[in-house]
């Protein structure tokens, strides 16, 4: 079919194949002297147009999942070239199916050029927040025959809590724990499929010789944050000192005789669970469990 104006009388007419094949061209060209007829037998091969369709392995996704996504193309030449660019920028790739891990919101865009054309197309991927888990006022502390179970709670409700002895609806009873530090998982999916956890440790004691409860000994950490150097004080005396990671690993240790002591030594970020032991004037002894932050 010619287009723009011209036809098969032009001497340089524009020309659209409507099939994919291969074309041959006649030219025939006269005056008032004769004609002459030059043919070019199948010079012309019309290929299929360039395009491109794209998709991704999941278009929805949660933070910190990864998705494929792919290029699909078809037509032109056969060879093609990819060029993968994002919005908010960041992402590039030369690859013909990247693997991508957007933290927002992302839409993608790729470009493929064939060596003659180049065709674009793009896809968004909706990126999901993690749900914020709040942990309710947990106990740090339960005797292990004393204590009846105690109902942990955590928002929001619907999720599961694990651990030693505990039901998946959070009721712990310290009496069949072991004694020491039990660590308390509480995971919950959202409407999304976006799963979070957060864990806590509740330390569990013989509460042999314990000080009576309804006498409060006062315990003070500052500052708190901090960058690892804080001071411990005390109404009682300590006897020792234990700084303890979320899932029961001591990493400092320290017998004491004071009513106040300064650390230094501590320098990993994180939440930890400091583990002070106390004495009174008759020797009778308890553990008191404070969260510290470092920074």
């Amino acid at each position: 079919t010619f287009t723009d104006g011209t036809d098969e009388h032009s001497q340089n007419p524009k020309v659209l194949f409507d099939d994919v094949a291969l074309y041959t061209v006649e030219l025939i060209a006269a005056n008032g002297g004769g004609d002459d007829t030059v043919t070019k037998v199948d010079y012309i091969n019309a290929l299929e147009a360039l395009s491109v369709t794209v998709s991704a392995s999941s278009a929805e996704i949660c933070v910190g999942e990864s998705t494929q996504l792919f290029a699909a193309p078809s037509g032109g030449t056969g060879t093609y070239v990819y060029s993968w660019t994002s919005d908010p920028a960041g992402f590039t790739s030369s690859e013909q199916n990247p693997v991508v891990t957007p933290t927002v919101s992302t839409t993608y865009t790729v470009d493929v050029d064939d060596g003659n054309h180049t065709v674009s197309e793009s896809i968004d991927i909706v990126v999901n927040p993690l749900p914020v888990i709040t942990l309710g006022n947990w106990p740090g502390q339960l005797c292990h025959e004393q204590e009846p179970p105690v109902q942990l709670t955590a928002s929001p409700a619907g999720g599961v809590f694990s651990g030693n002895n505990v039901t998946s609806g959070g009721l712990f009873s310290p009496e069949d724990a072991p004694l020491g530090w039990n660590v308390i998982t509480y995971t919950y999916e959202d409407s999304n499929g976006c799963e979070n956890f957060a864990q806590d440790s509740i330390f569990v004691d013989d509460c042999v010789g314990i000080i009576d409860h309804t006498i409060k000994p006062e315990v003070y950490i500052f500052p708190n944050p901090n960058d690892g150097f804080f001071t411990i004080e005390s109404s009682l005396t300590m006897s020792k000192v234990e700084v303890v990671t979320l899932d029961g690993q001591v990493v400092y240790s320290e017998n004491v005789i004071d009513k106040k002591i300064s650390i230094s030594s501590m320098s990993t970020s994180g939440v930890y669970t400091v583990r002070i032991y106390l004495t009174d004037t008759n020797n009778n002894r308890t553990v008191v469990n404070k969260k510290l932050i470092i920074n």
